[in-house]
């Protein structure tokens, strides 16, 4: 798994785009990535069109339940052409509805850009 990290401080956003391979281990690497508390207040973007994922249901159940007692933040996903990083990503947002993680799943990244204008100053 390779993973392209861009800060855009104005948006207060940093977009991961993820390629390559993506096994469990890479899976939980990836959420410390992605989860990490610094910089505070930026939203998450991760674009997931270019892996293999080799995740199963139970993978995601537990990265789920680990993610969930991370510290509020939005995140967008987008893997408008990959299905199976699409459904597992789905999986993820709706196991951890209810946390202080909001997770929107999106088939376009210009649909995820909005939703984070609307909504990441605003994560309630």
């Amino acid at each position: 798994m390779d993973l392209t990290i861009t800060l855009e401080n104005g948006r207060r956003r940093i977009t991961v785009n993820v390629t390559g391979t993506v096994t469990s281990n890479d899976a939980f690497r990836l959420a410390d990535v992605v989860l990490a508390d610094e910089p505070r207040g930026f939203a998450r973007l991760v674009e997931l069109d270019s892996v293999d994922i080799q995740l199963s249901s139970a993978d995601v159940r537990t990265l789920a339940a680990t993610a969930s007692g991370r510290p509020s933040m939005t995140i967008a996903v987008v893997a408008s052409s990959n299905e199976d990083a699409y459904a597992l990503a789905r999986m993820f947002s709706i196991l951890t509805e209810g946390s202080r993680l909001r997770v929107e799943v999106f088939r376009g990244r210009s649909d995820a850009e909005r939703w984070l204008d609307l909504h990441a100053l605003n994560p309630e």
